[in-house]
């Protein structure tokens, strides 16, 4: 709960036209529908950890500032660690300004993932759009919750199914060479989650050939990115083995679809490249193995730690460290 890389900031730049009352209804609307965000992690004489559902609504607090402080009042709210075991995961803080109203709607990973964005920001426009016009919400229906899901899941999730992902992931990352690429600085003894974006776009004839070589491979354009930046990893590392990390939305089944809640998993891809091999038909190997680690996806990231009895390192991730993920 200490570190503010599993949180989630929502910001919500609220116009004269959006009434705070509403928005504060349409807000306790939605997680009275999604409870996850009602719950708090609760540990037990036996160290076991449940979930509990607090009655009361979530806290949504104000606060008058100067225009020109919101940034620093946005940064300092949003490093501020959660109290899971006490607090709701989710944080809302309503900034006025002299000119400008904002909403920060923080919300903590583990009830929490992209997926659920977009669901939480449907809903809360539709609930929003129910209290200020009267408009009733068109929403799917919810036929389970979370903690339904991860009571099926681990009833589903055991025993023989279990044993057989299981030795898949172990016959595939048995003895595997963590990925060494050249750095312009030292490691530090501990992951500081310090780091910097750079955006690029490509441009429209670099995307059609893309899209056309996709094609002609019988394949995703995610699996031919996912092939060049293997590519570009193995010119780096100078490595023939490299490993990937790849996230997954691993809601695969129906009912999850619509479920607020942390259900993303990792898949680890491991290969060997081959330069001697065709682009096209090392697209479809990158593209088999995809397709195939998609087969096993319900097998936890954390279980696979232990699996693998992976060496603690507080200075890197566990077996893997890159990460590549494409929308």
């Amino acid at each position: 709960c200490g570190s503010d890389a599993y949180h989630i900031p929502l910001i919500l730049d609220m116009s004269d036209r959006i009434d705070e009352a509403h928005f504060a209804n349409a807000l306790q609307s939605v997680c009275r529908r999604h409870y996850r965000l009602k719950e708090v992690i609760k540990t037990l004489d036996n160290s076991i950890a449940v979930h509990q559902l607090l009655d009361e609504e979530i806290d949504i607090s104000r606060q008058d500032i100067e225009d020109d402080a919101l940034f620093e009042h946005l940064r300092h709210e949003i490093s501020r660690p959660f109290d899971l075991a006490h607090q709701h995961p989710i944080r809302v803080v309503i900034y006025k300004g002299e000119n400008r109203t904002v909403a920060l709607m923080l919300i903590h990973h583990i009830a929490f993932d992209g997926w659920s964005t977009k669901i939480f920001m449907r809903d809360l426009t539709s609930f929003y759009d129910f209290y200020a016009n009267g408009i009733e919400p068109d929403l799917p229906s919810l036929t389970i919750g979370y903690d339904d899901f991860a009571i099926w899941q681990r009833a589903y999730f055991s025993g023989e199914l279990l044993e057989k992902q299981a030795e898949y992931w172990r016959n595939k990352l048995s003895g595997y060479e963590s990925l060494s690429l050249p750095t312009d600085y030292s490691r530090p003894k501990e992951q500081s989650y310090q780091g910097a974006d750079y955006e690029f776009e490509l441009d429209e004839s670099i995307t059609a050939s893309l899209d056309a070589l996709s094609a002609s491979c019988n394949t995703t354009l995610y699996s031919t990115l996912l092939s060049i930046y293997y590519l570009l990893l193995h010119h780096y590392s100078s490595q023939k083995e490299i490993i990937v990390g790849v996230p997954v939305s691993n809601r695969h089944y129906p009912q999850v679809e619509e479920l607020v809640g942390f259900f993303v998993n990792t898949l680890v891809l491991r290969i060997e490249v081959d330069n001697d091999l065709p682009i096209k038909d090392w697209i479809s190997q990158v593209h088999g193995l995809l397709v195939e680690a998609q087969g096993h996806q319900d097998y936890p990231f954390e279980q696979l730690i232990e699996l693998l009895d992976v060496e603690q390192d507080l200075s890197r991730h566990p077996i893997f460290q890159v990460c590549f993920d494409a929308d």
